[in-house]
């Protein structure tokens, strides 16, 4: 037994498989705020700990996710036996060893929590610093701006990857009605130095075409105008499927695209041969379909691309909303 403490402690930074990212990415909705019984991670001098798909963690570890030092979870199952039935913050489902987890509370299950919701015009939503509903962050060198209204929170980060433009897009409802999210009806138009449509792009085609450009990122846009950005959120170099994004209690918007974008850089490193791209590209494409009250989902959408753009409006319509972001690029040296 002992033996095996010392091998899950070894395996515990260990990212996914290409092929579980893609099952799991193959799922576009996660639900929120559901737990009942709550425990937290205790690494016990590990940087980690492996949450694994099957209860028994044979080896080779079926790894889903590696889970931080302090992390709180759902416990859904507890047998009383060496692993206990886990889920996190983000939807995921797995197994986590008994040694590694606090004793379990009961806590009670809130609903998400939305940010305060910014005023409409004519259905519209604008993305403002400083703003009602409005908030910015970054992860990594990508900027993140988050809009809430009515009770709908998008999510957007725009890069350059030098051949196509990829919007990271998180949608998140925490309305009481399910919404349903179409990415080939988002929208993204230069502004300036013209004005005109970058149209989008099928992920289906953009995956058969795809180069090594397409995950890289030469350049990440920021909000129109001179802005401070306000908080960061990080993932560390020797886990870049973990992300932790430290923000204040009282914060109303969590950085709702981090886990998509680790997963994003994952795929980009594991770039040197192109085989399994279009598989990769097709797993982090931001996925059609209904979203429940309490669940969010998030992923990739491309649109052709200018190399003389400087300012954007990308829009995300949802519901009964349009979601619109101002970005730009810095180009001074």
């Amino acid at each position: 037994m002992t033996r095996k403490f010392i091998v899950l402690g070894a395996l515990a930074s260990l990212a996914l498989s290409t092929s579980s990212r893609a099952e799991e990415l193959a799922n576009p909705a996660a639900p929120l705020g559901s737990a009942v019984l709550t425990g937290k991670i205790s690494c016990n001098g590990y940087l980690n700990v492996p949450m694994t798909a099957d209860q028994e963690q044979s080896l080779p570890l079926q790894v889903i996710a590696n889970l931080e030092c302090g992390q709180e979870v759902a416990v859904l199952s507890d047998d009383e036996g060496y692993t206990v039935n886990i889920r996190t913050a983000d939807g995921k489902n797995g197994y986590v060893a008994r040694m590694y987890l606090t004793r379990a509370v009961r806590k009670r299950a809130d609903a998400l929590a939305p940010a305060d919701n910014a005023t409409l015009n004519n259905g519209v939503a604008r993305w403002q610093s400083g703003s009602k509903g409005s908030y910015e962050f970054t992860n990594g060198d990508k900027l993140v701006e988050s809009l809430t209204a009515n009770g709908i929170t998008v999510q957007v980060s725009l890069q350059d990857t030098g051949w196509k433009m990829r919007a990271n897009v998180a949608v998140v409802n925490a309305s009481q009605q399910p919404i349903y999210v179409l990415p080939r009806v988002l929208s993204l138009d230069e502004t300036a130095p013209m004005a005109k449509p970058l149209r989008y792009q099928d992920p289906a085609e953009v995956a058969k075409a795809a180069n090594h450009q397409i995950l890289w990122t030469s350049a990440s846009a920021g909000p129109t105008g001179s802005v401070r950005a306000q908080r960061t959120s990080s993932a560390s170099s020797a886990d870049l499927y973990t992300v932790n994004y430290k923000l204040p209690s009282s914060d109303p918007s969590p950085n709702y695209l981090a886990q998509h974008q680790a997963l994003e850089e994952i795929a980009a490193k594991n770039q040197g041969a192109l085989a399994g791209m279009a598989r990769e590209i097709n797993a982090l494409s931001l996925r059609e379909g209904n979203l429940k009250p309490n669940e969010k989902t998030a992923g990739d959408v491309w649109f052709e691309r200018d190399a003389k753009s400087n300012q954007f409006m990308l829009r995300v319509p949802v519901g009964d909303v349009i979601f619109e972001f101002p970005l730009s690029f810095n180009h001074e040296k």
